[in-house]
């Protein structure tokens, strides 16, 4: 992480503060409409029993401000999770644009490659791929089988050796991008896990991702 941290001189402080900010208030909107969209009920979820009927209202407001914030990275994380989502959870299901899952996701990527460019597309797709991976192995370790997709598929060790490969990745190719994202990442992370335990909701952390699932 020094080496890393080496590289980022004083005039890249600002845009790393700025795609942490946004980044955190994307994760944090996706977060609650997911369980929104995953929730049977409000209590089934400590943001939605926080926030109440409000929840999309504020999602969306969220949404809005990152994008105020970084507009690029505002709208690849949201894309990317949203074209992520949808080809694992939902691949072959019908959706009401009467197109099958996969199709609206590559609809996604697509959108995000038009509006925000190639290389911050593909950096949000690796470090949201690799935020996943390490979800999903916590998930597995604490006896979490069914929220654990990828780690239960490959293993424990290969995904999270996939993950911090992924992650290299992004830092590789957009560092400033990279580190910010997977900072916003661990903080709407913290947070979820603060707000499970005063909230003592049944979900726990793993049952809705904090940036796709």
């Amino acid at each position: 992480m020094p080496a890393i941290l080496s590289v980022l001189g004083p005039g890249t402080w600002p845009a790393l503060f700025r795609c942490f900010l946004a980044a955190v208030f994307a994760g944090f909107a996706i977060k609650i409409m997911d369980d929104w969209i995953d929730s049977d009920h409000l209590r089934d979820s400590a943001f939605l029993s926080l926030l109440g009927k409000g929840s999309l209202p504020y999602a969306l407001a969220l949404l809005a401000l990152a994008a105020s914030v970084d507009r690029a990275v505002a709208c690849s994380v949201f894309l990317v999770s949203y074209a992520m989502g949808m080809a694992w959870t939902g691949a072959c299901d019908r959706l009401p644009s009467g197109l099958q899952g996969w199709q609206e996701s590559l609809v996604a990527v697509a959108c995000s490659f038009v509006t925000t460019g190639v290389r911050t597309t593909a950096t949000a797709g690796l470090v949201i791929a690799a935020v996943q991976g390490f979800d999903d192995v916590m998930d597995l370790r604490a006896g979490k089988e069914k929220t654990s997709h990828i780690a239960s598929l490959f293993g424990s060790f290969e995904t999270t050796v996939g993950s911090a490969a992924l992650l290299a990745l992004g830092v590789a190719l957009n560092v400033v991008q990279a580190i910010g994202m997977a900072a916003a990442a661990t903080v709407v992370w913290l947070v979820e896990i603060a707000l499970e335990r005063s909230h003592g909701s049944g979900r726990s952390p793993g049952d809705c991702d904090i940036i796709c699932k």
